[in-house]
């Protein structure tokens, strides 16, 4: 907030008008109430704060050149956050572009999960050099299958980036929706590493938690 006061070469001095019948009349009514009080002289009234006002048709040259280096130092201040909020807006999007990047990597992994389950555990049958009948076998492949699914958390992610890049699109304050998903992002990306059977969905859910982390960063300048 800026606050300008007149100094002496400020310009010329207005009465108060209301402020000071406001006065004059208080003083009557003490007169008629104390007739033995000593009247309220001029010099008195010309003195009461706010009665004499520097007149705001003539502001000295100080004065002036404050407004102007006020003003210039807000337009300054208004395209250094414009041009700040084009490298926040780029930053963000390159970030969930990354994110979709890992999601492609996985979904081929993701639907070749059953096989992998199944071929583990008919390395694991016969390694003890037992034997299990076909319908157990696909009983056990399709539990295990079920468990380490990570289809359900590739598509909350997916559907998590859709709403981030529109909110990034759109005007408006969204910091704190954005804080929100950036949390959904991060819950969904341990989700999957706890999921995970196979380095590959490990390591993607490592990079995706340190991509989110600095989307999180970044969205902490966002209001």
């Amino acid at each position: 907030m800026l606050k300008l006061e007149g100094g002496q070469n400020a310009g010329p001095l207005t009465v108060n008008r209301s402020l000071l019948q406001s006065l004059i009349d208080s003083a009557q009514d003490i007169a008629d109430l104390a007739p033995g009080a000593a009247p309220i002289t001029q010099g008195q009234l010309m003195a009461w704060q706010g009665v004499m006002v520097p007149s705001d048709t003539l502001l000295d040259d100080i004065t002036q050149a404050t407004l102007r280096l006020f003003d210039e130092g807000l337009e300054r201040l208004i395209e250094s956050r414009a041009a700040e909020g084009k490298r926040l807006h780029q930053i963000l999007l390159g970030n969930l572009d990354a994110i979709g990047q890992q999601l492609s990597t996985l979904e081929p992994i993701a639907n070749s999960l059953p096989q992998l389950q199944q071929q583990r555990l008919q390395e694991r049958v016969a390694a003890l050099e037992t034997k299990i009948d076909d319908e157990r076998m696909a009983q056990e492949v399709a539990l295990l299958a079920q468990k380490a699914d990570v289809r359900e958390e590739l598509d909350r992610l997916s559907i998590h980036i859709d709403q981030a890049r529109s909110l990034i699109h759109s005007s408006g304050p969204h910091g704190r929706r954005l804080d929100f998903l950036t949390q959904e992002l991060n819950r969904e990306a341990n989700t999957l590493g706890a999921k995970a059977i196979c380095s590959e969905i490990s390591n993607a859910s490592i990079e995706l938690k340190v991509i989110v982390e600095q989307i999180r960063e970044q969205v902490q300048n966002i209001q």
